[in-house]
């Protein structure tokens, strides 16, 4: 048994072995949840607790050097299964998490105290992984802040969507084109 749960009935040598080990261990080690608490109440559909049943939608959707993505098509449901997954390059997956905003902000929206004002801005990840901030707009409001940033987050996930188009799942693809920034605009 892998962390209680996972039957391993393969190989550990396949291709699938450390993401579906990695998919395990996100959602039921005690462990990994004390550093990442998000995952805490994270599931595995019961077939896909069977590293056979797992490995064979594998070897069909895999885009190598992709990562599995459960958030995008299971929104809220924090499960792992054939219909909440899909495989997304890096810069989609990191492009997904929401800037959230400090102290009660707006997602994307801080304040600065040198200058008294709020700013936004747009983290964006480069195919190699190295990460930059696009500075929006500088305001007096946070709301002001809050809307420039939802309305350059969408736009910069459907560019993401169409960059990747011909390689990504179909259902990714949809779901990415409808994506909005969710929190208090």
């Amino acid at each position: 048994m892998v962390f209680g749960k996972g039957i391993n009935d393969l190989s550990c040598d396949i291709e699938s072995y450390q993401t579906w080990h990695s998919m395990i261990r996100r959602s039921y080690s005690p462990v990994y949840h004390k550093s990442k608490p998000t995952y805490v109440g994270t599931e595995v559909d019961q077939e896909w607790l069977i590293l056979s049943i797992f490995n064979k939608w594998f070897v069909l959707n895999n885009v190598q050097g992709w990562q599995l993505d459960k958030d995008l098509l299971g929104q809220d449901l924090k499960l792992y299964s054939k219909e909440t997954c899909v495989f997304l390059p890096n810069e989609i997956n990191c492009a997904l998490k929401t800037d959230m905003g400090k102290n009660g902000l707006p997602p994307g929206v801080s304040y600065k105290t040198s200058n008294c004002k709020y700013v936004a801005q747009l983290s964006v990840v480069n195919e190699n992984g190295t990460r930059t901030n696009r500075h929006l707009i500088i305001s007096n409001s946070p709301f002001e802040c809050a809307e420039v940033y939802k309305a350059e987050k969408e736009k910069y996930i459907k560019s993401l969507a169409q960059k990747h188009v011909d390689r990504l799942d179909r259902r990714a693809y949809d779901a990415l084109l409808k994506f909005e920034v969710k929190g208090n605009t």
